[in-house]
């Protein structure tokens, strides 16, 4: 057990946490100020993961009395916090106006402000009260100011609310250590059947906040698909962009994806790709600082000769 301040790595995993497959690699290795963090990456479906990572009892307490302290955000909400929700709220905007989706209820996992919800009600014209969930109490605080309802635990929701037509969850994914699981719970007890789910992760191909000590969790875009189509959804839409941070089509620091429950009752396998190609191009994303281009290089013999012996059916 390996102990840093102020969260304790104590969960080592023998499997990955989306497809359960125990094929694992040692992918990287990364400071988020000055805790050591440890990454693998599943030959089966791709995934990045910490290993070992805080156990969700850790993450919870330190999400209710450490977090926004540890990544020195302001104690209570910023109007650039707000301005940033706002503008988030426009990727999903778009996504459904193209679409004409009827969404008369919406629920938040991760509501923070409350100000990516209002725009959503504002713009669909909502018929019922929006919901959100957020630990933080100042937080919840200033969403309950624009009229949202607010709880702190989602299993609160479950027993006062019925299903809702759309739920969001921005940068909420990646927090979670078991995402298929996650997913899974929202469609079974919270989402309609005809409903839809709003997802944005850091994208790791994107260079931007993918290993942190809150992210037990790194996504691509292909193991963010692999992930959801094993949590039994299908993909409405997916996109890599940069919104609110920059408006430059070629910068791809997240990726958004709207999608729905499948109608299929077989498990979704993550599709199969070439490990060889998959892991070099993983791993070159870090070349693309200078620290990173000589470690890349440095190690690029090992990693060929390793990677060499692996099977070209997985990832």
């Amino acid at each position: 057990m390996k102990s840093v301040s102020p969260i304790t790595l104590d969960v080592q995993e023998a499997c990955c946490p989306v497809c359960a497959c125990s094929k694992l690699v040692p992918f990287s290795k990364a400071q988020h100020q000055a805790i050591e963090l440890l990454y693998d990456i599943c030959k089966n479906c791709g995934i990045i993961f910490m290993n070992p990572h805080p156990s969700d009892e850790s993450y919870n307490h330190f999400y209710e009395n450490q977090y926004r302290s540890f990544y020195g955000d302001s104690v209570h909400p910023t109007q650039e916090e707000k301005s940033k929700q706002r503008s988030r709220a426009k990727t999903l905007l778009s996504f459904l106006e193209l679409r004409s989706l009827d969404i008369k209820s919406h629920l938040e996992v991760g509501c923070s402000t409350g100000q990516f919800l209002s725009e959503v009600e504002n713009t669909l014209q909502l018929s019922r009260q929006s919901v959100g969930v957020e630990l933080d109490i100042n937080y919840s605080k200033a969403a309950e100011t624009l009229g949202i309802k607010c709880y702190s635990k989602l299993e609160q929701v479950q027993h006062d609310q019925p299903k809702f037509c759309l739920i969001s969850m921005n940068h909420v994914l990646e927090h979670m250590n078991n995402p298929v699981d996650f997913l899974r719970h929202l469609r079974e007890s919270f989402l309609e059947k005809r409903g839809y789910v709003y997802i944005e992760v850091p994208n790791y191909q994107g260079l931007f906040g993918s290993f942190e000590i809150a992210h037990p969790i790194v996504f691509t875009e292909e193991s963010l698909e692999n992930t959801i189509k094993l949590a039994g959804f299908k993909i409405i839409e997916m996109k890599s962009h940069a919104n609110p941070r920059t408006e430059n089509p070629k910068a791809k620091f997240y990726t958004s994806a709207l999608i729905a429950p499948s109608d299929s009752k077989l498990q979704v396998q993550p599709p199969r790709y070439s490990n060889n190609l998959t892991m070099f191009k993983l791993n070159a994303y870090q070349s693309l600082t200078l620290e990173g281009a000589l470690i890349f290089w440095l190690k690029l013999p090992l990693r060929l000769v390793k990677n060499l012996g692996l099977p070209k059916h997985v990832v």
